[in-house]
């Protein structure tokens, strides 16, 4: 595949990530907001989510991550005009 081939706008998304723990603990003093960085193609987009492709293949993609929007903070588009 070319460069000029590719259909997908590259962006980064920051977005509110989830944290799990196990064990026994005492409460935690307060909470800290983890937020996560995910630079990828956007495949699809529909009004509740975005889904993300690390590699793509003329229409084919691999490694999705589907991010709900209501944990995205913010959208940069980095690249969407393949030359």
């Amino acid at each position: 595949m070319k460069l000029a081939d590719a259909t997908y706008k590259l962006v980064a998304v920051t977005w509110d990530d989830a944290e799990a723990d196990t064990g026994w603990d005492e409460p935690p003093k307060g909470l800290e907001e983890k937020l996560a960085l995910t630079v990828g193609f956007v495949i699809k987009e529909t009004k509740k989510h975005i889904l993300l492709a690390n590699t793509i293949d003329g229409h084919m993609s691999n490694g999705r991550l589907q991010i709900p929007k209501a944990m995205i903070r913010q959208v940069e588009v980095l690249y969407r005009d393949w030359e």
